[in-house]
């Protein structure tokens, strides 16, 4: 579009420009989560785009005006007159002088209605201290100031803590995205929804639910399963994704069959299936699953699934995704072959977590351990200071080889490609030892009952 030989363009809204100290400009989509870096070139024509640069001046060269174009053909720039538009505050490049990171998992309390047996962080006992008020919006400026495209809720239990509504709605005016938050569900109700969609918000919701019959001895409270269902309903009914996430030991494992029929009749879209890890509550629990009985139960519903249609995708804990009917694909692995100069986990590189008392860690499951006394707090000292210091680095940008290094038996296993050694935290606190391998997941590898298990669920399929 042209004006007296002008041309000018602004971003589009859903599009922001971000550069940190390992990045130096990317274009991110702070609805979809979407990142790309940028060249010189793509770098230059983009952050011209804020109504304010004529690309008919000598600043730009026919190559810049093919890249218009192009992003304009990509629905990312609109073109338009002489002081017609401008691009929002937010969506202009800002640097960080921090690493990249994708998005924050922030657990905004400690407190929770239930009084689950596993809970990661102790909330039954109330563990940790709580930010105030003036805190967390503190907390929120300088996740905005690092540059976070994303921020997803957990807690205890996130939907009461009062000031949720208000941080989103700073969360939208600074155009950060809210992808999901995990929650029990019990307190979901329609007024809830109504003032997150409101905002502008529809996050995944990933629900804590324990099977059929079995919910309320895992929760701690009468009326769990109860509440939880209902709440499950409220977000199915309104189109909401829901996950549901159960946490099995040998109580719940033979819950399994009745609740899969309960979830399909739900309308849920993903079942994810584990054991809990040795955190919080949990450790010492004396009703921990066997894992024959595990890989048993597990089986069971495999075939139920495909007897129903596979209606639903699951998540069966360290044998993958398993998809739905009508999926390009069965089944999904961690999607990629490990080798020594990998990071130990991409979750920890890129995706921090933030406890109820402001420590930044690497993971939520490193909540309560030894590890986690020594790592940073947001209460003193800004979450930039946070990703550079050395004692969050060591885990988050740690890689493969030093588990490689560590153990002759992970140098001599053909399954390090797709093992890699395991999770860290549930190494450290299987053995002690955060450095060793995983055993248990070293046993499905190297005994072959993942692949023996993955097979099985094919020759299923095979037979529909």
């Amino acid at each position: 579009m042209e004006n007296n030989g002008s041309l000018y363009a602004v971003l589009n809204d859903d599009w922001v420009l971000r550069g940190w100290s390992n990045l130096e400009c990317a274009l991110v989509n702070w609805h979809t989560n979407e990142m790309e870096y940028l060249p010189p070139d793509e770098r230059h024509v983009l952050k011209s785009c804020d109504g304010r640069h004529d690309f008919h001046s000598a600043l730009f060269l026919p190559v810049h005006h093919v890249l218009l174009e192009k992003y304009t053909e990509r629905g990312i720039v609109r073109q338009c007159r002489e002081g017609e538009c401008t691009i929002h505050p937010a969506q202009a490049y800002r640097r960080a002088d921090c690493p990249v990171t994708k998005s924050v998992l922030w657990s905004l309390t400690n407190n929770c209605n239930f009084r689950c047996r596993h809970c990661y962080m102790s909330a039954p006992q109330r563990a940790y201290k709580e930010l105030s008020r003036d805190e967390l919006f503190s907390v929120l400026d300088k996740l905005e100031a690092a540059n976070v495209p994303d921020i997803s809720f957990t807690g205890g239990e996130p939907l009461l803590r009062p000031e949720l509504p208000e941080l989103l709605r700073r969360m939208k005016e600074k155009h950060i995205n809210f992808t999901e938050i995990f929650s029990n569900a019990s307190l979901v109700t329609d007024e809830i929804l109504d003032e997150i969609e409101a905002i502008g918000y529809m996050p995944a919701f990933k629900v804590s639910f324990d099977c059929i019959g079995t919910h309320n001895y895992m929760r701690g409270v009468p009326f769990a399963e109860e509440q939880t269902l209902r709440g499950i309903r409220t977000l199915t009914r309104r189109g909401y994704t829901v996950i549901i996430i159960s946490s099995v030991d040998s109580v719940v494992l033979p819950q399994i069959p009745e609740t899969l029929d309960a979830l399909i009749d739900l309308g849920v879209d993903s079942w994810w299936i584990s054991p809990p890890v040795e955190v919080g509550v949990w450790k010492g629990s004396q009703t921990k699953s066997n894992l024959n009985d595990t890989i048993s139960a597990l089986k069971n519903l495999a075939k139920l699934w495909v007897d129903r249609g596979r209606p639903i995708e699951l998540l069966l804990w360290y044998f993958g995704i398993f998809k739905r009917k009508g999926s390009e694909q069965l089944h999904v692995g961690n999607g990629r072959l490990f080798v020594p100069e990998d990071y130990e986990c991409l979750a920890c590189h890129y995706y921090p977590y933030v406890a109820p008392d402001g420590k930044v860690l690497p993971c939520g499951s490193y909540i309560g351990t030894e590890i986690a006394k020594p790592l940073p707090s947001l209460t003193d000292m800004t979450f930039a200071e946070a990703l550079n210091d050395a004692s969050l680095r060591r885990y988050c940008d740690m890689k493969k080889d030093e588990i490689w290094n560590n153990s002759e038996s992970c140098r001599s296993c053909a399954h390090f490609p797709d093992c890699g050694g395991g999770c860290r935290i549930a190494a450290f606190t299987e053995t002690g030892d955060f450095l060793h391998r995983e055993p248990t997941k070293c046993a499905l590898f190297k005994g072959g009952i993942r692949d023996s298990f993955i097979e099985y669920v094919k020759e299923l399929v095979s037979h529909e």
